[in-house]
């Protein structure tokens, strides 16, 4: 049992953590089912959040979700002499907007972690007001 804290009305939870081994991409699957009361009641409820937190099953269909690969597999290589010139410019240009975007991402993730390095950064990642 755990305090539950931070809330209008304090309480204690009571919770399974289930962590299944890493898939063949080193993803983790977890399952947590959590059920809470206040905790004036907590002690009194605890015997019916174990029932509940017991019978719940998990359907047929999401565990059929949760034990598949996280991650496509991978396609199969494209015949040779693929795409027209344009196909091909079109995707590269996809590519290089897809990168930018994760720079991007990046930069701002390092100035929230360590601050940003300009004016222009913080602008940027939205650490400024645009009216500034």
């Amino acid at each position: 049992m755990i305090a539950v804290s931070g809330t209008a009305t304090p309480g204690n939870a009571l919770g399974i953590f289930c962590s299944l081994p890493e898939d063949r991409l080193q993803f983790f699957k977890n399952f947590l089912t959590v059920g809470s009361a206040p905790t004036a009641i907590a002690a009194k409820d605890a015997p019916t959040i174990v029932a509940v937190i017991k019978s719940f099953k998990i359907p047929p269909a999401w565990l059929q979700k949760k034990f598949a690969l996280f991650t496509a597999p991978a396609s199969a290589s494209p015949s040779a002499g693929g795409g027209s010139p344009a196909e091909v410019q079109m995707y590269l240009q996809a590519m290089q907007k897809q990168q930018q975007v994760i720079d991007h991402g990046a930069t701002c993730v390092g100035a929230g972690i360590v601050g940003p390095s300009s004016w222009g950064q913080a602008a940027q990642c939205g650490y400024l007001s645009p009216a500034f």
